[in-house]
């Protein structure tokens, strides 16, 4: 894999990571809030319970109208069914306000609000006869069954706040697992990084020895040609003194030449002078031997004379 493609995916899975967590971190955060809202409520419904048993008793004793009963049971009623299943629920006494609650998902929850539901839809139609009717009896239920609706609601806001402390709980786990598999992704991209970087050096270190050893070379080879250039121009400064004296020797041999040439023409002018000279010798021998012959032949002539006489 390329080194390019190693930081890329570093880089992407940094981003995922990181947006996995604001994006989980913010959808918990703003179930949490509504879980706030939820507990902060349930807690309400606590209080309630006892402010309807008491305001129940105060109508008993005619000391209050059975309208703010009716408003507390309104409140509690419409408060409980928000719990349960999801929906509108009131968010103040008054009723003017109203929040939407999201349905619970936790098992243990939803069993114990249906628990809650079960004590209360007798409680809530038992305290609605009594208000019509004023009915000992419905009067008995509600001093009878008022302490166990508020364990029972109490218990079912004791889950939420576990239910709550769960996902708090979780999102600090998934915060730490996050923020490792960052510190983790950021050093393996970092080790890439920096072991990248070491081989760069490396390379640049060995292309700078290279380029020593190479200047080094080009010194020594500048340093020969140099010496080189040197002898050359010395040979170059002897081959022109050769050839001025082969030059020199030229001229003298030209010079020699000619004069010999001179010797041999002078030469064949004796030779032709010679030959002329034994030439004539060779005539003047000729004559000498025919006056020899004469001679020879007057000789003998007078010898023959002489021999007559």
């Amino acid at each position: 894999m390329k080194v390019s493609t190693k930081l890329y995916v570093g880089f992407i899975l940094q981003f995922i990571v990181a947006s996995a967590l604001i994006i989980t971190t913010t959808l918990l955060q703003e179930s949490q809030e509504k879980d706030s809202i939820v507990i902060n409520l349930a807690g309400r419904q606590r209080m309630l319970s006892q402010k309807l048993t008491k305001e129940i008793l105060l109508f008993a004793q005619g000391d209050l109208p059975a309208e703010s009963v009716n408003k507390t049971m309104t409140i509690f009623n419409d408060t409980m069914k928000g719990l349960a299943n999801g929906g509108r629920a009131p968010l103040d006494l008054d009723g003017v306000n109203s929040v939407q609650l999201p349905k619970p998902t936790d098992r243990g929850v939803i069993e114990q609000l249906q628990k809650v539901e079960s004590i209360w839809n007798p409680f809530l139609e038992n305290a609605g006869k009594f208000l019509k009717e004023q009915a000992p009896a419905g009067l008995e239920h509600i001093k009878k069954n008022n302490v166990t609706l508020l364990k029972e609601m109490d218990r079912a806001v004791s889950l939420m706040d576990q239910e709550s402390a769960k996902k708090v709980q979780f999102v600090s786990n998934l915060l730490k697992a996050g923020q490792l598999a960052l510190v983790v992704i950021f050093l393996i991209t970092l080790y890439v990084i920096r072991k990248n970087v070491q081989n760069l050096f490396n390379l640049l270190e060995q292309l700078t020895g290279g380029l020593r050893a190479n200047s080094t070379k080009i010194w020594e080879v500048g340093s020969l040609i140099s010496a080189s250039s040197f002898q050359l121009a010395e040979g170059a400064s002897e081959q022109a003194a050769a050839i001025e004296e082969t030059s020199a020797s030229l001229e003298e041999t030209a010079s020699m030449t000619k004069q010999n040439a001179d010797n041999a023409n002078q030469a064949n002018l004796l030779m032709h002078d010679t030959g002329q000279v034994v030439e004539q010798a060779n005539r003047s021998m000729n004559e000498l031997t025919g006056a020899m012959k004469d001679i020879t032949v007057a000789s003998e002539e007078t010898a023959k004379i002489v021999k007559t006489y």
